[in-house]
């Protein structure tokens, strides 16, 4: 029963720390592209995250919390050094895995946030936010502009 629950703790964690990995690579890579720069540490937090769909910061988060979840459930039943190792290997394991996502030049990211700001501009429109909605339709033109794509077109 122990076993099973870090086991199962862990398997989650190693996937959502996966995608948060690979999310994470890809919204750098979308910045330096957008902005013209070599390196990404050259660019402020803003302008790093300025096309990241919220959901993102979210799944590293819960990601983070679930590595040290792994962890203390680990150190509790089974001894700090086992803790120890589930925490390194849950991590090792899911940057392992995250070279099985898309690489972080693919245009799937670009079309995914661009999709995730025409969807959160349509909200706020209808919600009577103008000047959030311009933004974010600025931000999305922006990116559509920069990589080639367009959003999704929504159907009635």
């Amino acid at each position: 029963m122990r076993l099973a629950l870090l086991l199962s703790v862990a398997s989650i964690a190693v996937l959502l720390g996966a995608m948060s990995a690979a999310w994470k690579r890809a919204i750098l890579e979308m910045a330096r592209t957008f902005f013209s720069v070599r390196f990404a540490s050259r660019l402020s937090p803003a302008e790093q995250y300025r096309f990241a769909p919220p959901f993102t910061a979210n799944l590293l988060k819960f990601a983070l919390f679930l590595f040290f979840l792994t962890a203390v459930i680990g150190g509790w039943f089974f001894g700090w050094v086992v803790g120890l190792a589930a925490f390194f290997g849950v991590w090792l394991l899911s940057e392992l895995i995250a070279l099985v996502f898309p690489r972080r030049s693919n245009p799937y990211y670009a079309r995914q946030a661009i999709a995730d700001l025409a969807s959160r501009e349509a909200m706020y429109s209808n919600l009577g936010e103008a000047a959030i909605a311009t933004d974010l339709r600025e931000r999305r033109e922006e990116l559509e502009t920069c990589f080639g794509l367009a959003a999704p077109t929504q159907r009635p």
